[in-house]
This record gives structure tokens, C-alpha cells and sequence, in this order.
């Protein structure tokens, strides 16, 4: 699986910004805490944690980075 971003056009003499989606990378870790968490509760919070590590990973599949053109 290959993080990436949503297809954009930008016109020739413009240039692009290229930024982290804050809102997946914050759904990533807060899985991650949920997994080394319920290593320590239970095995449910590992469940929630592996799900949501997957929705994670499949809605950043194509919304990892964000590209914003800059005009000249």
C-alpha cells in the first residue's frame, strides 16, 4: 500500500506546496496509542486500535499528503 494524495493540475508558472494531512496522521497515532495501550488493558482495545489502524491506512491511502498550489 503506497500513501499518496489526490490528483491536482496546476497551471505552468505555479508551484505546489506539498503538506501532511494532519487529520490522518493524528487517526494513525491515536491508533497506534489504542494498540500499545490495550497491550497493557485488554484485548478489545488492541481490536479497536487494529481497526482503526486499517480505516487509517485505507483513508490515507490517497489523503496522506495535501497539495496546494502557490501562485507566482
Amino acid at each position: 500500500m503506497v500513501f499518496g494524495s489526490p490528483e491536482k493540475e496546476v497551471k505552468d508558472p505555479s508551484s505546489v506546496e506539498i503538506k501532511i494531512n494532519t487529520t490522518a496522521l493524528f487517526l494513525f497515532i491515536l491508533s497506534l496509542i489504542f494498540i500499545f495501550i490495550g497491550a497493557v488493558i485488554s484485548p478489545i482495545v488492541i481490536g479497536i486500535g487494529v481497526i482503526g489502524a486499517v480505516v487509517t491506512m485505507v483513508y490515507a491511502a490517497k489523503n496522506w499528503f495535501k497539495l496546494e498550489e502557490i501562485r507566482a
